[in-house]
């Protein structure tokens, strides 16, 4: 069984902790098990790290999430 299958359905706010002591609140989307979203809760400057790590890495995780969440999935039929 995977350790995301005890996670509570529902929408979370939390504060990412960063580079220089810098805080950036986010938002992270559980359902199905599985986090299907990570958003900044704050207006990201385009081009700027920021965006790079608030918009390319979140998207990598729920899409790696869901690769596995399929493995897993096809190793339980």
């Amino acid at each position: 069984m995977s350790m995301m299958a005890n996670l509570k359905e529902g929408t979370y706010k939390v504060v990412a902790k960063g580079y220089e002591n810098n805080s950036t609140p986010i938002e992270i989307t559980i359902a199905d098990n599985k986090i299907t979203a990570i958003k900044p809760n704050k207006n990201i400057l385009p081009g700027s790290l920021e965006e790079a790590v608030f918009t390319r890495i979140p998207e990598k995780i729920v899409k790696k999430l869901f690769e596995v969440s399929i493995d897993e999935q096809a190793g339980s039929l």
